[in-house]
């Protein structure tokens, strides 16, 4: 789509490179693990991960959550960079919990998030499947290129 690839390009400041599209289906689940705690992907200088809803994704589908850029500082200097995960006590901690965004919406509707600089999870204790196209997209001299 022209309008997700002007937004992306504008970003990243340059034509990107597509390194990875995923389609991802999150079953409902009651647990708290891995991708589903607050985590950076790798670092980056800039990268951009579309997350496109394919079936109507509400609190109950487990939509990704994220923070802002700006919110991310604020973890940082409270609590440190980690490559690792994050409690959400942590975040909280630097945060108010009411500046969080979920993907919530309707098949169709987009999202575009640098996961290398917001902490995000997803899928986390959902009751209702959830269906995701994701497609990231990085500078050509990417310092990490791949899957994260």
């Amino acid at each position: 789509h022209d309008e997700i690839l002007a937004a992306v390009t504008s970003y990243i400041g340059q034509l990107p490179r597509l390194y990875n599209l995923t389609l991802w289906w999150s079953p409902p689940n009651q647990t708290t693990q891995g991708s589903q705690l607050y985590h950076y992907d790798h670092r980056d200088n800039r990268q951009a991960k579309v997350f496109i809803n394919l079936n109507n994704v509400t609190k109950d589908s487990g939509p990704l959550h994220f923070l802002s850029a700006a919110d991310c500082l604020k973890v940082d200097a409270k609590v440190g960079y980690s490559q690792g995960r994050y409690t959400d006590e942590d975040v909280y901690s630097a945060v108010p919990q009411s500046n969080v965004i979920a993907t919530v919406g309707k098949p169709g509707s987009a999202f575009i998030v640098d996961t290398a600089r917001c902490l995000h999870y997803g899928s986390r204790g959902n009751t209702l499947d959830r269906f995701v196209l994701m497609a990231s997209f990085a500078r050509v001299n990417s310092v990490k290129p791949g899957p994260g």
